[in-house]
Order: structure tokens, then C-alpha cells, then sequence
């Protein structure tokens, strides 16, 4: 989200897809997501559910994947990255 803010995106483009498991509570992860990205509820997408968790441990909010179609800030990510790694 930095990232995108920092290239200065449109907010209202900006897609945010959560996955939860059956046992987590809708809302309480929604919500949770809201406040770590600062996105309005115009922004996410239909919530994806799985079948119950068997981990000892699950995500307790689950998973958020961000989205933002744009073939010229992709390009720019790409020699952001480039220029990451010829540093190393």
C-alpha cells in the first residue's frame, strides 16, 4: 500500500480480495484489513471462503491480496525492482 501511495494511484482503483476460512468472522477480518491498509469498503471485493482451517495456528485475519491493473506503474515496479537488485 506504501508503495502505491507513493506512486500516487487512483485510491478508487485500488482492489483488496480477502480470504478467510469458515471459522473466521467476516467482519472482525474486513474491518481488520481496513485499518491496515486505510481502504473504504468500496475497495474490496467479495470475500473468498475456504473450508475450515486445520493448522494449529491459523491466519487469524486471514489473507488480503492487492490489486491494481496498470500496465505502466507494472513496468515501473519491474526497474524499481531491477534497480533493488543491482545493488546487492
Amino acid at each position: 500500500m506504501r508503495y502505491l501511495r507513493a506512486q500516487r494511484v487512483e485510491e478508487k482503483r485500488i482492489r483488496a480480495r480477502l480470504t478467510i476460512h469458515q471459522q473466521d468472522n467476516e467482519r472482525r477480518c474486513k474491518n481488520f484489513w481496513k485499518s491496515v491498509t486505510s481502504l473504504n469498503d468500496s475497495n474490496f471485493l467479495p470475500i473468498q471462503v475456504r473450508k475450515a482451517s486445520l493448522a494449529e495456528k491459523p491466519l487469524p485475519y486471514g489473507t488480503i491480496a492487492i490489486r491494481y491493473n496498470s500496465v505502466q506503474l507494472l513496468r515501473q515496479m519491474e526497474n524499481d525492482i531491477l534497480g533493488l537488485t543491482e545493488r546487492l
